[in-house]
């Protein structure tokens, strides 16, 4: 009886083995996804967009890897704390950001424009980077056919990550979700 339930256990740990584990979401064709979460407790909707660098650069825990721009903003059906909604757009690299205790800033360039630097706030282990004024960054998605963000880490140097805007129907429909508040 024992080797009729290890056989499948062995079988299941063997396939999921040979799955290479650090696959590129590129690699799969995979660049953004888009999801809706309704919170009954907050009363509020957070919409998320997720898109993937197109370009991979040199990770901490993968030899490459892409960065993640995770966008979101959450709208209150009651205004909570004067606000009817928030923000957010942070930076997911494959490797730890350098960051200070005075002020982490990385250059952004929308499209062909002049590059831009923006402060950003982290955690201390340089995991990801939120951007302030994350509202503004969000509205400029739509006008612009690339982003490129870059920014200093702890043990690769500068990397620039790229980012494809053209084309990608989920900023569109993002951005008309999050311009309702």
């Amino acid at each position: 009886m024992k080797r009729l339930l290890l056989a499948p256990l062995f079988f299941l740990l063997v396939s999921c083995s040979t799955n290479n584990v650090n696959e590129s979401k590129a690699s799969t064709g995979l660049s953004s996804s888009f999801s809706e979460k309704i919170d009954d407790f907050d009363n509020s909707t957070t919409w998320n967009l997720r898109l993937w660098s197109k370009n991979k650069m040199p990770g901490d825990l993968v030899k490459e890897g892409q960065a993640l721009l995770s966008i979101s903003c959450t709208k209150y059906a009651e205004p909570k704390n004067y606000s009817t909604g928030s923000y957010i757009f942070s930076l997911i690299p494959p490797s730890s950001l350098k960051t200070s205790y005075v002020a982490n800033y990385a250059d952004l360039k929308w499209g062909e424009n002049q590059s831009e630097s923006k402060e950003f706030s982290s955690d201390f282990s340089g995991g990801f980077a939120n951007f302030y004024y994350a509202g503004d960054l969000i509205r400029k998605l739509d006008k612009h056919s690339k982003l490129q963000i870059r920014y200093l880490t702890q043990t690769k140097g500068q990397q620039i990550a790229e980012f494809e805007l053209i084309g990608e129907k989920d900023i569109a429909t993002l951005i008309s979700k999050c311009d309702s508040f």
